[in-house]
């Protein structure tokens, strides 16, 4: 699963922060962790889906069974979080537990929306609770990897606030895209078109004019690679 990973929201911490000051040693055990979170997620999903393949080759349920497969994924889930206390030399006790916080609500929020997408028959089969599922599935761990790039700068509120935007809006279109690849959906029985994938666009392009100068650069070459036009 590692080696075939495209590694999405690791750059995301690293576009996030470098531009900013942040040092590799605070930074590393952030883009690590967050890609850790995800692939608990993905260990988790393709359980639940009961997925038989993931990135060309067989599930980790298929490989090593349905139980061990889930204990690797808590397994996972608290490896991330050792992980990020490699950060803590390297950063001050406020940033430190910043990012603990975001990563720990980030995590909260992915499973939110993961218990949203096994019941969508309590919603209204609608975009808004489309878009809603995904921005917590899908965009909370981008969101916190913006977040956590800016922490380990030592960024202040405002602009922590905008990077975690962008992180979600990014989260989302890319989600869509993907929706749109497959053809079909499952979130809230919801197939998103065109349309939403370009109104999705339009969100991340208008929150790039707000996000600290010197990381417009970097966002935007890593929302043109990760958001091909419609």
């Amino acid at each position: 699963m590692v080696g075939a990973a495209k590694l999405l929201r690791a750059t995301l911490v690293l576009a996030s922060g470098s531009p900013l000051g942040a040092s590799s040693s605070a930074l590393i055990p952030a883009a690590v962790s967050i890609e850790l979170l995800h692939l608990a997620s993905l260990v988790h999903d393709d359980i639940i889906d009961e997925a038989t393949e993931r990135r060309g080759g067989p599930a980790l349920h298929v490989t090593v069974g349905r139980n061990r497969a889930l204990v690797v994924g808590d397994l996972l889930i608290v490896a991330a979080f050792d992980v990020m206390s490699q950060a803590r030399p390297a950063v001050s006790a406020e940033v430190f537990a910043g990012s603990v916080e975001a990563l720990s609500k980030g995590a909260q929020r992915c499973c939110s929306g993961q218990i949203e997408e096994l019941d969508p028959g309590a919603h209204a089969l609608s975009e808004e609770h489309y878009l809603d599922v995904v921005a917590k599935k899908t965009g909370s761990l981008f969101s916190v990897a913006a977040s956590l790039g800016a922490l380990a700068a030592g960024a202040g509120d405002e602009d922590v606030a905008v990077l975690a935007t962008i992180g979600t809006e990014l989260g989302v279109a890319y989600q869509i895209r993907d929706d749109l690849r497959d053809g079909a959906h499952e979130v809230a029985r919801f197939a998103p078109t065109f349309a939403t994938y370009a109104r999705a666009i339009d969100a991340v392009l208008g929150t790039l004019d707000r996000v600290p100068a010197p990381c417009n650069d970097e966002l935007r070459i890593l929302a043109e690679a990760m958001l091909p036009p419609a």
